[in-house]
């Protein structure tokens, strides 16, 4: 177990894939754990959209986290409908899973929790019956011990 406190952990913001564009399909994505790491907080998940992000019926464009098996395991942000060209929207608690490590977004990455090596993202492209938009920058902000 690392020596670090965990009143300060790592704090890392990720932007993966640069300017998304979710129109265009999903992706996914990995986090490697830092070495000597054994948990993480999942701190924050936001978009900031550069091209409305709009769906006829309901938006389930989303950013997901979690394992190759279980890909929303440890969250599921999904991006609103009519999320506008210069709008930023960001999780909340609801976002997050708890996973009984000790509450919402904390994740047990180490071989007495999950025991994995990375962290799982994956952009979801909506699947409404209109026509996939919304085009934006995920940063995705992780506290690690």
């Amino acid at each position: 177990m690392s020596s670090q406190s965990y009143d300060k952990p790592l704090v890392v913001t990720y932007q993966l894939g640069g300017e998304f564009d979710f129109g265009a399909g999903g992706d996914s994505f990995s986090i490697p754990v830092p070495t000597g790491k054994v948990a993480c907080r999942i701190e924050s998940i936001a978009f900031s959209a550069t091209s409305e992000a709009v769906a006829n019926d309901t938006s389930t464009e989303s950013v997901e986290i979690g394992t190759a098996a279980d890909t929303d395991k440890f969250a599921s942000f999904l991006i609103p409908d009519g999320t506008a060209d210069t709008d930023s929207v960001a999780s909340d608690a609801d976002d997050l899973v708890d996973n009984g490590y000790g509450g919402a977004g904390i994740v047990n990455v180490g071989s007495e929790g999950e025991n994995i090596s990375q962290l799982e993202v994956t952009y979801v492209q909506h699947t409404d019956s209109g026509t996939a938009a919304g085009i934006g920058y995920v940063h995705i902000t992780i506290g690690w011990w």
